[in-house]
């Protein structure tokens, strides 16, 4: 077994209550549903966060999708969330103390999107698209490429750059459930970029933010409180891919040198749309 099956596959027998059983019919849909929808999950300034039976981020979200489907609700289906209404969506993913889903009607939208894609194309369901594939991690990821939300992608000095770190995250769930390998990309990966690592990086020294950087980063989390779409980080830039760039080179260097490395932050003076992806 692969490190990242292996990895995956622990995790899941640690939540065996927020993730499918390995026997699920449904599982390979339920999985693309909960990270289709796994971006943005925190409310920026706040001291109260979303939370389901007192999870939050990531857990929260597997926590609201495993009861909905507990109460027969087909929330894995596309053929029933390409036309779920806004109440609907409000119920299934409410959270305790009546606080609501960040963003709860982009991701009613990006589900109305993806469920008529996968109606259209595939059958109406996302298992086809792993059937598609042969089960090969490296065509799947070309497949996920083609819905919107999964495109992670940006025109770096002329080059378009290909993060596919949400359709990567994916994957690594799906190989616990599947036969699904990789000859390239997914092995070779020195790290899975998410938001999380970026913290410890910047913790130890790994990395540092520009002070225009920072200065952007302040406006941007004002902008997002007041859900200003004018001024929100909505499309990537060169800064957005120096992040994840600075901390997959700092890793790298970290992991020959076995001591922490130096990479900077590119500078960016440019609004840009971030894809991301929430990892708790």
């Amino acid at each position: 077994m692969s490190d990242n099956k292996y990895t995956s596959c622990t995790l899941i027998r640690q939540f065996p209550k927020l993730y499918p059983s390995f026997f699920d019919i449904e599982a390979g849909d339920w999985l693309f549903l909960l990270h289709t929808l796994n971006f943005s999950l925190w409310i920026p300034n706040s001291t109260k966060q979303w939370t389901v039976n007192n999870y939050t981020g990531f857990w929260a979200l597997c926590a609201a999708i495993k009861r909905a489907i507990d109460d027969n609700k087909l929330i894995w289906d596309p053929n029933y969330y390409m036309t779920i209404a806004p109440m609907e969506m409000k119920h299934i993913f409410r959270g305790d103390d009546e606080i609501i889903l960040p963003y709860l009607e982009e991701r009613r939208i990006i589900l109305h999107h993806v469920g008529k894609t996968l109606k259209k194309k595939y059958g109406g369901l996302f298992i086809n698209c792993i059937r598609k594939s042969e089960y090969d991690a490296d065509k799947l990821m070309k497949i996920l490429f083609k819905f919107e939300s999964y495109q992670d992608e940006i025109m770096f000095h002329g080059k378009p750059i290909r993060l596919y770190t949400k359709a990567k995250l994916l994957i690594s769930d799906l190989q616990t459930y599947f036969p699904i390998s990789s000859k390239s990309s997914i092995k070779t990966s020195t790290l899975l970029k998410d938001y999380r690592a970026v913290q410890v990086l910047l913790h130890f020294g790994a990395i540092r933010y520009t002070e225009n950087l920072q200065l952007l980063l302040r406006i941007c989390a004002v902008a997002l409180k007041e859900r200003d779409a004018q001024h929100r980080l909505t499309e990537r830039t060169e800064m957005e891919l120096g992040r994840p760039g600075a901390e997959v080179q700092s890793s790298a260097v970290e992991c020959y040198y076995g001591g922490v490395g130096q990479a900077r932050m590119r500078d960016c003076n440019k609004f840009g749309r971030i894809n991301d992806v929430a990892e708790e």
